[in-house]
């Protein structure tokens, strides 16, 4: 940490700041990468400096890693798309407490999957061009709308059953 951090010659006061900032040895590179990537405008450092801050353990770093990884707003609308279908036949193996338990990891996976891809769209702030705003309208929106509406139901029936008192669900 040392170059990083000064705690001598810092304006930070709060101890418990400079001990969250010690503690997460991915941050000092996540502020490399953006200062590379906003000042510099260096994009192949900043890929650097997010991958490092992500080996280190720093969630913002490794959505930044993988959001520099796929620019592209289809790339990303497609990953969430690739990942419903598998959330829909995992929650659709739950029938009962026996084979809740034996699904459920499967389906906490892959929200965690979705939970990041939907991240990763919400980063991409760039703007998106017409042929990928009428991609998302025309082919990408009623497919998500289906597969929400079928995980939707899904979600309802394990809701109401009788092994919804499963404490991972």
């Amino acid at each position: 940490m040392m170059g990083y951090l000064n705690k001598h010659q810092s304006y930070l006061s709060d101890p418990d700041c400079i001990n969250a900032f010690e503690k997460n040895k991915g941050y000092p590179y996540l502020l490399q990468a953006f200062f590379a990537m906003y000042r510099e405008k260096d994009m192949n450092a900043a890929k650097l400096l997010f991958r490092e801050g992500a080996q280190k353990g720093n969630k913002e770093a490794q959505l930044m890693e993988a959001l520099c990884a796929h620019p592209s707003p289809r790339k990303i609308m497609d990953g969430i798309l690739e990942i419903l279908p598998r959330l829909n036949a995992a929650a659709a193996r739950i029938t009962d407490r026996n084979t809740a338990e034996a699904n459920e990891e499967s389906l906490v996976s892959l929200f965690n999957s979705l939970r990041f891809q939907i991240s990763l769209s919400l980063l991409n702030r760039s703007p998106q061009s017409e042929k990928d705003s009428e991609y998302m309208l025309q082919t990408w929106n009623p497919v998500y709308q289906n597969a929400m509406q079928q995980f939707h139901q899904e979600w309802a029936r394990i809701k109401s059953s009788q092994y919804f008192e499963n404490k991972n669900l």
